[in-house]
Order: structure tokens, then C-alpha cells, then sequence
């Protein structure tokens, strides 16, 4: 991800071969990785400004991912803040956002189940 990141200058989603191998790639990552390790790629992907909607940021396409059992509140995103953060069409059974300020999420679409 960081090699797609240097390549398309900050973006993975300026370029659409970037985004459907960033897309397949995390999306297949996923699949492999624990709760804990989860929240790290969704971090990485926050902080460089893959999971962020914003009229200067198109997001990455992650819809149809599936999450179990992911505790965001140990995480150290941004000081315990996610802004813009965009979680569009993804399946999260068992998530957890305690204790996290959350701003300008109005285009988050979240199928929750428990």
C-alpha cells in the first residue's frame, strides 16, 4: 500500500488501477488479519487519507468487506478522533466505537449487526 501511496502521490484513488489493487488487496487482507490488526490497516488507511470523504478526497472503495469483533477503543487514531471517516457499505458485526469523537460523518452508511 505504501509503494501505491509514493506511486499516485498520496492518492490510490487518482488512478483506477490504484484503486482496484488497493481495493482487492485490502479486501483480501481482511480476510487473513485479527480484530486487533484490522483496526491498524483501517487506521493506515485513515491517517493517509484513503477513508476520508471530503469534496477534495474521493475514499476507497471498501463496500462489501466484512469486519467482526473490531474495538476501535484502544485505538490511538488522531487523538481518539475520527473525522470524515467513511465506512461505507461494510459489514461490521460486533464493532466497537466507545469512547471516540466522531465528526462529519453524515455519508457514513454502517450495516451493524450483533
Amino acid at each position: 500500500m505504501g509503494k501505491l501511496l509514493e506511486k499516485h502521490d498520496g492518492s490510490i484513488i487518482s488512478s483506477d488501477v490504484g484503486t482496484t489493487l488497493a481495493r482487492v488487496k485490502t479486501l483480501n487482507i481482511f480476510r487473513q488479519l485479527d480484530p486487533q490488526r484490522t483496526v491498524r490497516v483501517i487506521r493506515f488507511l485513515y491517517e493517509a487519507k484513503q477513508l476520508t470523504d471530503t469534496q477534495e478526497n474521493r475514499l476507497l472503495d471498501l463496500s462489501t468487506a466484512e469486519l467482526f469483533d473490531v474495538d476501535f477503543r484502544n485505538s490511538s487514531i488522531n487523538k481518539k478522533k475520527l473525522n470524515n471517516l467513511s465506512l461505507t457499505s461494510m459489514h461490521l458485526s460486533n464493532t466497537t466505537f466507545i469512547g471516540l469523537e466522531m465528526g462529519d460523518i453524515n455519508s457514513l452508511v454502517l450495516i451493524l449487526t450483533s
